[in-house]
């Protein structure tokens, strides 16, 4: 029996999460499946970030009808993206099981947890934290893209990085080291060792998260887009959530990336088709489809 599994993003999420009848539709194809269903917490977190209380006890409420029905190995929910980081790092490069959010003994609390108003409370306040976290790096960020776009243009051609988007890679130029030494908190000695390792199975985590970190740098160096280019998602994405990087790193292990975002499912189809990551982007509907057939 082959098992299929599925990341879903937050606009995916979103609309399962804020229609108990799709809530249910979910569950039901779920379970009369083999196939296994990845919620990462930086998914649904960022998903309500910043929206109102009773939207949020909405939502919450179905993710806990959700977990509390379903088989516990079908519906997953995952640790965020800092984790996934630090466990490659412990492990010298290898990754072979993502960090799920809960062990065994402790998902039943966290379960039911969700179905408690004070947790309604607690997320709703912990929302707006994250929103005002979120803003914060954005412009820090945002100065890093100015940044690179100012040097970018004074070096490269748009010939030159257009080649650079076309033939983009598991090992960004070294010349960028120091830029994913500031943005991963990393020293350089570390950086050398994860892009240049010799065995190209290791690092796969990091060496994704610097690859689209650097795609999204020549991205905002890039001004000759259309709308019918095959890389016209970038100029979209290049003005949108850093986030939205993270999410795609945690995609790159599943089989399919179930996402409402037309922009994340052309960015991670022109990675997959490049052997670059394992997922395939799909929207919503064609999930439903997918697993009835799985």
């Amino acid at each position: 029996m082959v098992i299929t599994d599925f990341l879903i993003d937050n606009s995916a999420l979103n609309e399962v999460l804020k229609n108990q009848d799709l809530t249910k539709k979910a569950l039901e194809a779920i379970q009369k499946s083999p196939s296994r269903l990845f919620i990462s917490i930086d998914s649904f977190t960022e998903g309500i970030s910043g929206t109102e209380l009773d939207s949020i006890i909405n939502r919450t409420k179905n993710l806990h009808w959700l977990l509390e029905n379903s088989n516990r190995a079908q519906i997953v929910m995952t640790k965020p993206i800092g984790n996934w980081l630090q466990k490659e790092l412990r492990n010298h490069g290898r990754f072979e099981n993502v960090p799920l959010l809960y062990t065994e003994q402790r998902w039943p609390s966290f379960v039911k947890s969700l179905n408690d108003p004070e947790y309604f409370r607690y997320i709703y306040e912990k929302s707006k934290e994250d929103r005002d976290l979120i803003a914060s790096r954005t412009e820090a960020l945002k100065e890093n893209d100015r940044n690179f776009r100012v040097a970018a243009k004074a070096t490269l051609s748009q010939k030159e990085v257009r080649e650079d988007i076309e033939n983009i890679n598991l090992t960004p130029p070294a010349h960028k080291l120091d830029s994913f030494r500031k943005i991963f908190k990393l020293s350089n000695k570390e950086i050398k060792r994860i892009l240049f390792t010799q065995d190209r199975t290791k690092y796969r985590i990091h060496r994704t998260y610097f690859m689209l970190f650097y795609l999204r740098m020549l991205g905002n160096a890039y001004s000759k887009f259309s709308g019918t280019d095959d890389i016209s998602f970038l100029n979209r994405l290049v003005n949108g959530n850093w986030y939205d990087l993270a999410i795609m790193v945690q995609a790159s292990q599943f089989n399919y990336f179930v996402t409402n975002d037309k922009d994340q499912r052309a960015m991670c189809n022109f990675l997959h088709k490049k052997g670059l990551i394992r997922a395939q982007g799909i929207t919503l509907d064609e999930f439903f489809e997918k697993i009835t057939l799985a």
